[in-house]
């Protein structure tokens, strides 16, 4: 499979439902948004930020029955501390599927720089430590947490204590 921006080779992002352009970074998602790993609902309208990956406004999304920005080209999703905290318990309690090992956490994450997309300050990119391997994007200041496509899913279904 190639990539449509550029034309060069995609490469599977271990542990994730997407696709990366390893030439100009494009992702591309195998499954429809509504398949995503993450199950996000989408809604109608936009959350009222921009996603702090690719600028493009949020669109308005919901998990778990809480409202989150959605981002419908890179599918990172954008909400509160709280919110953040109430969507992984409820999701690792509730899951009943087998532990999923996650894929070792790719170093090269950890060198990202991104922006809130409220106070334009730069986000804290760290190792989530919980479980799941994951990288998380977070503002203190405003309270907010950024994850990429997946992150949720590998949280909720990476062994552990539920």
């Amino acid at each position: 499979m190639n990539c449509t921006n550029c034309g060069a080779p995609l490469a599977p992002v271990a542990g994730r439902d997407f696709f990366r352009c390893d030439h100009c970074e494009t992702i591309h998602f195998a499954a429809a948004p509504e398949d995503s790993l993450d199950r996000v609902v989408t809604l109608e309208g936009l959350s009222g930020d921009d996603c702090p990956v690719c600028q493009e406004p949020l669109g308005a999304g919901a998990l778990e029955g809480v409202c989150v920005g959605y981002c419908p080209s890179c599918r990172g999703i954008l909400l509160s501390h709280e919110t953040f905290g109430h969507v992984v318990g409820k999701r690792r309690r509730e899951y009943d599927g087998p532990d999923i090992t996650p894929a070792p956490r790719d170093p090269v994450q950890l060198e990202r720089r991104i922006a809130c997309p409220r106070c334009s300050r730069a986000m804290e990119t760290h190792s989530y430590y919980g479980p799941g391997n994951s990288v998380i994007d977070t503002c203190a200041a405003c309270s907010l947490v950024f994850v990429d496509c997946g992150e949720i899913a590998a949280i909720e279904q990476a062994p552990g204590r539920r």
